[in-house]
């Protein structure tokens, strides 16, 4: 895509997983990212909190 599309990273996983394909977090210089940043990154599914809404009921 030309400007990039957003994936979460179920999403991401969904996508590599059937291809038997490592689904691997990186950085910006594609390095390896440390074990803390990956779990706090699958906890709330690769989404920042400031892009999560809270969800209000329909009425």
């Amino acid at each position: 895509s030309t400007n990039g599309s957003f994936k979460t990273i179920s999403e991401m996983r969904a996508m590599v997983e059937p291809l038997g394909r490592p689904l691997r977090q990186r950085d910006t210089l594609y390095r390896e990212v440390p074990a803390e940043r990956r779990a706090i990154a699958e906890a709330n599914d690769g989404v920042a909190a400031s892009l999560r809404r809270t969800r209000l009921p329909v009425v």
